[in-house]
């Protein structure tokens, strides 16, 4: 439901829904890109953070409380999060603003870098 409310604010049609590799445009706003080997959100509940639209930090929230609550292994609620994300130190806040991943294979690489 969300993906679909932020297909449609961003103008994600049935064509450009459908075109290969072009829905990672539809999330590249969400993330910081200081951090070059990891995938780090946008704090949604930071002010601050003037580029994220509403769509994208209700997004944000729903993302990194499913998460955290994987990671962490027992289930924090919505105000909990926010608590963290807002009086946090700043390690903190990146430990629940990181998305844990593998590294990508070289063909992935390539693609997301406009290569392949």
């Amino acid at each position: 439901m969300l993906d679909q409310k932020l297909k449609d604010i961003k103008g994600f049609g049935y064509l450009k829904s459908r075109t290969i590799g072009n829905e990672t445009s539809l999330y590249r706003n969400m993330y910081d890109e200081t951090y070059d080997e990891d995938l780090v959100f946008k704090n949604p509940f930071d002010p601050n953070v003037k580029n994220l639209d509403e769509t994208e930090r209700e997004y944000l929230k729903f993302a990194l409380l499913q998460i955290n609550n994987n990671r962490i292994g027992h289930p924090i609620t919505l105000n909990v999060l926010e608590k963290i994300l807002t009086e946090s130190d700043e390690q903190t806040k990146l430990k629940y603003l990181r998305v844990p991943l593998m590294t990508g294979s070289t063909a992935s690489k390539m693609t997301y870098k406009g290569i392949g």
